[in-house]
């Protein structure tokens, strides 16, 4: 007894020792058994069957990227949208209202009826057996002055018109055949005789039609005018840009715009 007494601490901690190591011992076993029953029960989940997993419906989502690649096209042009072009009503001076539901007016809205050609004419007309002049007659049409549309004038050999110049006279000079002369505007030499004249197309004239205002104008030529809702526009050429295809155009009097109106015979 007096040897526990003397050393009671001893035997405590020698007993305190022999439980540790014998936890610790358990514990090794337990840790080992526990991670085999883990093992097995991992073996017994992952060996089971698996269901493979439904395929994705990606049919909404796929309609929306189909839509937004095709993008919308908003029209808020009248027609057909008239919120922010509201139809317009005109009354006319004879009192007739009609709806513009497509808003054309002004030039754009002028239809060509028809196209005429002018043809100027040079002929040989008599000769002055005392002067030995001979007249020729210009007769054009297309002139924009009344005075130039026909010219009549006596000239001799070597003479100079605006239209012409005289090169030869063919036959007698008192009795000739006909007349050799040079073309001012291309060079061109040509005869011309007292009964075959020259001819060519020298301009155009036009019939137009402006259906809002129901209006016409027939028979206009260049440097003539014509008025359009209240604007006057003259008329600065009329030319053949292919066959049987016009272009007429229009020129503003008050601001100078020029508009170009094309036409094709028989269209």
């Amino acid at each position: 007894m007096n040897f526990i007494r003397r050393h009671y601490e001893k035997v405590i901690l020698g007993a305190v020792l022999i439980f540790l190591v014998i936890a610790v011992a358990l514990m090794f076993f337990l840790v080992d058994k526990q991670a085999r029953d883990m093992a097995e029960k991992r073996g017994t989940i992952t060996s089971k069957p698996t269901k493979p997993l439904p395929p994705l419906d990606l049919s909404a989502g796929e309609k929306i990227l189909e839509r937004l690649n095709k993008g919308v096209t908003v029209t808020l042009s009248a027609p057909p949208n008239n919120l922010f072009s509201p139809v317009v009503w005109r009354r006319y001076p004879d009192g007739r209202r009609e709806k513009l539901e497509r808003m054309v007016e002004g030039p754009s809205a002028l239809k060509v009826v028809k196209i005429t050609p002018l043809y100027m004419t040079i002929s040989f007309d008599s000769v002055d057996t005392a002067t030995t002049n001979y007249l020729v007659v210009v007769n054009n049409p297309a002139a924009t002055t009344r005075s130039q549309q026909r010219v009549a004038r006596y000239v001799q050999v070597g003479a100079k018109t605006d239209y012409f110049m005289v090169k030869a006279v063919e036959g007698d000079p008192l009795n000739p055949t006909g007349l050799v002369i040079e073309l001012q505007e291309s060079g061109e030499t040509i005869t011309i005789k007292t009964n075959s004249p020259f001819r060519r197309i020298s301009g155009y004239m036009v019939d137009l039609r402006y259906e809002p205002e129901r209006r016409s104008w027939l028979n206009r030529r260049v440097g003539q005018s014509i008025v359009i809702e209240g604007e006057e526009y003259t008329i600065s050429a009329i030319n053949q840009i292919a066959t049987d295809e016009y272009e007429i155009v229009l020129s503003s009097r008050a601001s100078g715009k020029k508009h170009v109106i094309k036409y094709k015979a028989g269209s």
